[in-house]
């Protein structure tokens, strides 16, 4: 499994464009987590919701349970007022003497009498019946408000009083219309002076049990479903909509009977219900109601919708803002590609700048810093090397087959020596010898000092001839440099240049000097002459024709060997820091300096001066 995910993080991290990265990174980072925070921000709403219905529905409860409380408080208030009534006491305190006969007038006057109470209490609709029994066995019973202890000892509800208490309140049905009553009993003392306090009748109220707990829609409330009063025993003495109570989804019933109140989320088989219940006060009820979870979840929908359609429209905007700043921090990057693109067709002249500090920045300088020093390397590693051998191809053909030449020369020097022509056989001498010279190019192509200067006296010798001795040669050179290793044929370009354009609208004959010394520890040959010059621009522009570095070797300026060529050379063979520097004054004359480095050198004083220097 971790190889997996370490492969799947690899190729991602590999195989990915940077742009779908950002992208991705901006989902892991704030969509994910977004989307997280909004789950645990709607479960906290959502306990937020369900306590605030919770306790407005603990409220409904409450005010329901105060209800009961207030509704059985008056009819108590009502027994005491019918227990000390001065009509109750007279005919309870001498019930001994009450006959049958009297039955009909004491009925008429206590019917009048509890129609006073029930106006009073202005609660009649809830009142079943009213009934006072005396404690004598003979008293008359009317079967309607008076009767005696006897008879209440015959009916059920009787059973169900508590002696010694001042009041009870009990639930009971009735035998014969199985009505659901509850019933309020007090006892009725004397309050003459001769029997104070003692027990003389009970009287006892029944209310309609619907009507004492009936709820009311406001104070239950339309989300209301089931109300249930319990006694002590925790047997159902009130179900309000005849729906057997879910004794199921309270698992923890016996301990909901043994609290004052409280408030508990049900579930069974996916149905969720709010249980909320209270004490009745000194009854030993307890009053539970269950109502629907339905308004929680339709007010968390409603919360949920909106936190929902909220979340999106985040998740939407920062989706597409990561988009916008993908496309916006990855141009720069696909700009760096598009060069890599173009250099590996083979456009090596990319010069586009990619402005930045940044990293990009960073790496497009240091690849255009890269491909400069490519650039350099494939000049030097390739475009000099074919100007080198172009530069030698051109050499080996002037030589024009120099084994032929050189033979052809002796026999030459031979004919002219026959008949006594000395000139002849001395310039087939100096031609023989420049012959030689070029024949032993393969042998090195670095030769000393004092080789090169003979091979240049033997040329000029040829071209003095040829010009009938226009101009003059001084040569200054110290003998302790030359056995100095220079490039072979590095003199011959440039005194030929000064030669046919110094001298050639010269008038009057000209004078060339070749002079070389130690400067600085690198060897400098000078080849100046007083022709007709040149001027600053003519100077400037060849200086920077032969140092300029062009990719196009076929130009006609590189089909002969001339300065150029030898600059190119002797950078080539020593570096950059060598080679060739031109200086020139129009109607002056001309200075070529060539800048070499040291070998072979001996510090014996000595000069050389139109003379052989091969002693």
């Amino acid at each position: 499994m971790i190889g997996f995910l370490s492969k799947i993080i690899k190729r991602i991290n590999q195989d990915t464009y940077i742009y779908h990265k950002f992208i991705g990174l901006a989902i892991c980072m704030v969509v994910v987590p977004l989307f997280l925070l909004t789950l645990i921000f709607y479960q906290m709403f959502q306990q937020i919701i369900e306590n605030e219905i919770g306790t407005s529905y603990e409220q409904i409860v409450n005010q329901y349970v105060d209800s009961i409380n207030y509704k059985l408080g008056i009819y108590q208030n009502l027994l005491d007022n019918i227990a000390v009534n001065a009509l109750v006491q007279d005919i309870f305190s001498q019930q001994d003497k009450i006959k049958f006969s009297d039955t009909y007038e004491i009925s008429k006057k206590f019917s009048k009498e509890i129609d006073n109470f029930l106006v009073s209490a202005k609660k009649a609709w809830e009142i079943r019946s009213i009934f006072l029994y005396a404690l004598h066995d003979e008293f008359p019973s009317d079967g309607r408000y008076i009767s005696n202890i006897k008879v209440a000892e015959s009916e059920g509800w009787y059973k169900k009083l508590k002696k010694g208490l001042p009041f009870n309140c009990f639930f009971y049905t009735t035998e014969g219309l199985k009505q659901d009553v509850v019933a309020l009993t007090r006892p009725i003392g004397a309050l003459d002076g001769k029997n104070y306090d003692e027990r003389i009748g009970l009287a006892k109220i029944d209310l309609y049990a619907a009507q004492v707990f009936d709820s009311g829609s406001s104070q239950s409330g339309e989300n209301t479903r089931n109300i249930y009063i319990f006694d002590e025993e925790g047997n159902v003495i009130y179900n309000g909509s005849k729906v057997e109570f879910p004794y199921s989804m309270v698992k923890n019933f016996d301990e909901v009977l043994s609290r004052e109140a409280g408030r508990e989320v049900i579930k069974e088989s996916g149905v969720k219900e709010i249980l909320v219940y209270k004490r009745i006060n000194n009854y030993g009820w307890k009053a539970v109601v269950l109502f629907p979870y339905n308004e929680v979840d339709k007010k968390v929908k409603d919360v949920g919708a909106s936190i929902l359609l909220t979340v999106l429209v985040m998740m939407v905007v920062i989706i597409a803002l990561a988009i916008f700043l993908s496309k916006f921090f990855s141009r720069r990057m696909n700009l760096l590609v598009k060069k890599m693109k173009r250099i590996e067709k083979g456009d090596l002249e990319v010069t586009e700048v990619i402005e930045g500090k940044d990293e990009i920045g960073m790496m497009d300088t240091h690849f255009n810093q890269m491909m400069g020093k490519l650039n350099e390397l494939i000049y030097e590693n390739y475009i000099q090397k074919i100007e080198k051998r172009e530069a030698e191809l051109n050499a080996l053909q002037m030589q024009i087959n120099p084994h032929f030449l050189y033979n052809t020369l002796e026999s030459i020097s031979a004919i002219a020596a026959v008949y006594s022509c000395q000139e002849i056989c001395t310039i087939c001498e100096k031609l023989g010898k420049i012959f030689r010279y070029s024949m032993n190019i393969r042998r090195s192509e670095f030769v000393t000092l004092c080789e090169e200067i003979e091979h240049i006296q033997n040329y000029i010798y040829i071209q003095k001839i040829r010009f009938d001795d226009r101009f003059y040669v001084f040569y200054n050179i110290p003998d302790t440099i030359l056995k100095c290793k220079v490039l072979r044929f590095i003199l011959q370009p440039i005194v030929e240049n000064a030669i046919y354009h110094g001298f050639e609208k010269k008038r009057g004959k000209g004078c060339l000097e070749i002079a070389a010394s130690i400067v600085d520890d690198h060897l400098v040959i000078q080849v100046q002459d007083d022709g007709i010059g040149m001027t600053d621009q003519e100077v400037e522009r060849l200086n920077a024709y032969i140092n300029e570095r062009e990719n196009n070797i076929l130009d006609e300026h590189k089909k002969s060997i001339g300065i150029r060529n030898v600059n190119s050379r002797i950078k080539l063979a020593h570096g950059d820091f060598y080679g060739i520097t031109i200086k020139s004054r129009l109607n002056t004359g001309t200075q070529v300096l060539i800048k070499l480095p040291v070998y072979g050198y001996c510090k014996e004083d000595g000069y050389v001066q139109d003379s052989d220097c091969g002693r």
